[in-house]
């Protein structure tokens, strides 16, 4: 089953509340950080033996400061790991894709045990300097009753991007 990336509650700046359906593109409407609809990339594919690696629609990055990622994966029974790999382009031309390697984006994989009761995990990466990026899901050790199910979800947005550094 699928995992459900949970709604948000958004605090205005006016006090106000605003709470948006993750299971569509949503806007925000009032925040301090301008930020873009919600896209669904990678919308609960089931990596099992056909396909073991899936590669999303690209989104389209530029003049935003960064982007918002949420993943979400369920494995059922005992596939081995997933990974989840993004890739940028500066050509602006989607044809040619290069692997980022930097910082968590170089490993970021989990294995069945850690994803057997569903995860859901948010990341930001700084798309400074970017055109487009996607993400190639990948799942060894996974067959038709062995598998991942994985969402992946990404919003950009511009402002101050703060990030802890271990």
């Amino acid at each position: 089953m699928p995992v459900a990336i949970p709604n948000i509650k958004v605090a205005g700046s006016d006090g106000r509340h605003a709470i948006y359906d993750n299971a569509n593109s949503f806007p925000v409407v009032d925040s301090l950080v301008a930020q873009s609809y919600a896209s669904v990339l990678v919308d609960a594919v089931r990596l099992d033996d056909d396909p073991v690696t899936y590669t999303s629609a690209a989104l389209d990055v530029r003049g935003w400061n960064g982007v918002h990622v949420q993943i979400g994966i369920n494995s059922t029974l005992a596939p081995t790991n997933v990974r989840v790999l993004l890739q940028t382009t500066i050509d602006g031309s989607l044809i040619t894709w290069a692997d980022f390697l930097e910082g968590l984006w170089a490993s970021l994989s989990w294995e069945d045990t850690a994803t057997a009761a569903g995860i859901v995990q948010a990341f930001t990466w700084p798309s400074n300097g970017a055109d487009y990026i996607r993400f190639v899901v990948t799942a060894t050790g996974s067959d038709a009753g062995n598998f991942f199910d994985v969402t992946v979800t990404a919003r950009q947005f511009r402002g101050a991007i703060a990030m802890a550094h271990a």
